[in-house]
């Protein structure tokens, strides 16, 4: 009997040792999934980032004021909608869309539908960088920073947001929207019944969660608010990890909270530089630019211009600007 114990108790070891070999094999494999779609995503933005090489971006000033800002963000839209289409006449319609230049071609019309997506511009996502096929979701770089900016899921594509977030091992999920907002649906409810602690159960995953249900859609949030979203999010990414970032539409809130990071981790570096606050200058377009070649229609209200503005008054001690 000792002997039948010895030989099962052996072939357990090297079940369990096979078991262990395939898992990190499959690890290993999952991850150079990953690697390889950000790979690819990293060089069409590149690619497409060449064109602005030689330009100088606009610095934050405490001394911009609120009529100033104003134009200037309608001169930045203007600018952007001369990037994406090839149609300047339709700039500023509310349904108009234009004629896409080919280098920044959406996904064909039929698996738009697909995606029931509830943005007034269908084409929010370029196809270079479309994190999966049925799911309105971008993979974003930045400074070596990975992002994907999501939209917010509905009963119908649910199965297709987990997905998303479980194939790209996203961790943390940034939440920006409640699930409803006076009498409109902002996001299936995923959430309700899942959460533990700080994590959020997400197919079959237990993923870190950040979330808030204060900032409403076309609104600023207070700078200090957005900062402390920022930093949650910063102490549980881990070194080359993905954090997943949606709101409504994935547009919005979700590309001012990706240039907030953006524009925090940048001055966080130079002040451990021992750079005096008082002499730091970043730019906010600079962000706004990187982040709509790779998310098109991003940070797209004037509202979500002015919290930028107002997170780095904050971060660099000055007054905060008021309307």
């Amino acid at each position: 009997m000792l002997n039948t114990f010895l030989y099962i108790f052996g072939r357990i070891q090297k079940t369990i040792l096979l078991l262990f070999v395939l898992g990190g094999v499959c690890r290993a494999q999952d991850n150079a999934w990953i690697e390889s779609h950000f790979a690819v995503a990293e060089a069409g933005f590149q690619e497409r980032w060449q064109a602005f090489g030689q330009t100088k971006f606009d610095l934050w000033s405490p001394k911009w004021k609120e009529l100033e800002l104003k134009q200037h963000f309608t001169e930045l839209l203007r600018q952007r909608w001369e990037v994406f289409f090839t149609s300047n006449e339709l700039f500023g319609q509310k349904d108009a869309v234009g004629t896409y230049r080919p280098d920044y071609a959406t996904p064909p019309v039929e698996v738009w539908k697909t995606w029931f997506s509830r943005y007034p511009y269908p084409p929010v996502v370029f196809q270079y960088n479309l994190a999966v096929p049925d799911y309105n979701a971008s993979l974003v770089t930045i400074n070596g920073q990975r992002f994907i900016a999501m939209e917010a899921p509905t009963k119908e594509n649910l199965d297709a947001f987990y997905r998303c977030i479980n194939d790209y091992k996203v961790d943390p999920l940034v939440r920006l929207t409640p699930a409803r907002s006076g009498l409109k649906d902002c996001s299936v409810p995923y959430w309700e019944g899942r959460i533990t602690g700080n994590q959020v159960e997400i197919g079959n995953r237990k993923v870190h969660y950040v979330m808030t249900d204060n900032w409403l859609e076309h609104e600023a949030i207070d700078p200090h608010e957005l900062i402390k979203l920022i930093y949650a999010a910063k102490h549980l990414v881990k070194d080359n990890g993905v954090i997943g970032v949606h709101c409504r539409a994935g547009v919005g809130r979700t590309g001012t909270f990706i240039v907030g990071y953006c524009l925090v981790t940048e001055i966080d570096a130079l002040l451990d530089q021992k750079v005096s606050k008082k002499d730091i200058r970043v730019s906010i377009d600079k962000f706004f630019w990187q982040l709509s070649l790779q998310r098109s229609f991003t940070c797209n209200r004037f509202l979500y211009y002015w919290t930028l503005h107002r997170l780095v008054d904050v971060k660099l001690g000055n007054a905060l600007r008021q309307m």
